[in-house]
């Protein structure tokens, strides 16, 4: 999938499923923007998770476009990544820009969560960062691997420069990409069936595709004297833009 199939599957899902949604009161009043895409050139983007958005996001509809938006954005290209996907743990803006609440984080879970499932499924092997606490709450809740660093906010209240952030993030996703080598590393290869001759797979062709993309694993697939399934593995596969 390429990034254009990415921003229209994800623009059909917030129209679907975050737009309507009203389970806090008054809240959902004052939503605009459910993600964000920046990107620049053809290298694999990083996923930024953030808190809610601000009164500069809601205003331009944009993740991320504030004061402490930009020092985020410049800091991410100073360190070297000049494609980034956005998004929040919180949908809609709480009022006079305070915390959100332990319910409202709950409330949209659901929303994060898939956002990132379609990323990751899109996008294997995405680099997470939280950008704050809440961020850091919603993911850790999930499960969801990530890497954490302050929000920008923070930065600029403490007098933080590009540089220092910049090192920070640099360091945050150097340690992510380690982490993902290692766990990779000494994976066995992956030698499956697919269930076109007999029925007898142990995974289908699409969940084959579906956990190799996921564990970045390879895979020895054999069909039991038929090539119809091989010839449908190399069609998805071709599809969906892996080797």
């Amino acid at each position: 999938m390429n990034i254009g199939e990415l921003q229209q599957q994800m623009k059909s899902f917030v129209q679907n499923n975050i737009t309507p949604c009203k389970k806090c009161k008054f809240l959902h009043n004052d939503r605009k923007v459910s993600i964000t895409f920046i990107i620049e050139n053809n290298d694999k983007p990083v996923l930024i998770v953030g808190e809610a958005p601000g009164k500069t996001e809601y205003e331009k509809g944009c993740i991320f476009c504030g004061k402490s938006g930009q020092l985020l954005r410049a800091s991410m290209k100073q360190a070297g990544y000049r494609n980034m996907i956005m998004i929040n743990a919180v949908k809609c803006r709480p009022p006079e820009n305070r915390t959100p609440e332990d319910e409202e984080i709950q409330n949209c879970l659901p929303y994060l969560q898939e956002q990132i499932r379609i990323i990751t499924e899109a996008i294997p092997g995405i680099k997470i960062i939280a950008a704050g606490r809440t961020a850091e709450k919603a993911l850790k809740q999930l499960e969801i691997d990530h890497k954490f660093i302050y929000h920008p906010a923070f930065l600029l209240r403490q007098g933080g420069s590009i540089e220092d952030y910049a090192e920070t993030i640099r360091q945050a996703l150097q340690e992510q990409e380690e982490e993902q080598k290692d766990e990779t590393a000494n994976l066995p290869m992956l030698h499956v069936h697919t269930d076109y001759s007999v029925r007898d797979g142990i995974l289908t062709i699409d969940n084959l595709i579906r956990v190799c993309k996921e564990k970045g694993i390879p895979a020895c697939v054999t069909d039991h004297g038929t090539m119809a399934g091989l010839y449908e593995l190399e069609h998805k596969c071709i599809k969906d833009g892996i080797d």
